[in-house]
């Protein structure tokens, strides 16, 4: 591959609160007769590949990377003596209080109720797998939590029990739409 564009793509809004619920990306892989970098001002292009990403493909994908990014920063925590816990901190609380963008429950508005597999049943498996990963989510938060009450220092303790709160808060909103699940072995 020479070059990748990923950009939305404006479809029909259905859903005008929810912006998750409508948002197609499409990724653009343009593969070139050279690689770059090249002093060549123009490159042949010898193959142009559209995917459009379905929104719940770009929710599951959202929520699969952050998950990754998760396991990566309690990882290196739980190895590493680090003094500086404010990464960890913002990481956490990016999840558990996301302010932006609505967080989980947006996605939970969008894909996890039961209107959403009666519109779209050939969606079934990526709400499962969103189902999932939300349920892995969950548990590495936990851990996560775990570590960083360890972690912290006194003058964070606060702000630790504040994340711990709505933590619990968000737990206990997500228990109804993840009946039965149990999370992935992440942590080996």
């Amino acid at each position: 591959m020479s070059l990748f564009i990923q950009s939305p793509l404006e479809k029909l809004k259905l859903n005008q609160k929810n912006e998750f619920a409508d948002l197609h990306i499409r990724n653009i892989y343009m593969i070139a007769e050279n690689y770059f970098p090249t002093t060549c001002r123009r490159l042949k292009v010898n193959e142009i590949i559209i995917i459009e990403i379905t929104p719940i493909q770009n929710g599951v994908n959202s929520i699969e990377n952050k998950n990754e990014d998760l396991v990566s920063i309690i990882t290196k925590y739980q190895i590493e003596t680090i003094q500086n816990t404010n990464p960890f901190s913002m990481a956490l609380n990016g999840v558990i209080d996301a302010a932006v963008n609505g967080g989980i429950n947006m996605y939970v508005n969008a894909f996890l109720q039961d209107k959403y597999l009666k519109d779209y049943p050939s969606d079934e498996n990526l709400v499962l797998k969103m189902k999932q990963l939300l349920v892995n989510q969950l548990y590495i938060l936990n851990v996560g939590l775990s570590l960083h009450n360890r972690l912290c220092p006194d003058n964070f303790r606060p702000f630790h029990d504040k994340m711990k709160i709505q933590f619990d808060d968000m737990k206990e909103k997500l228990v109804s739409y993840l009946k039965d699940m149990k999370p992935d072995e992440i942590f080996k």
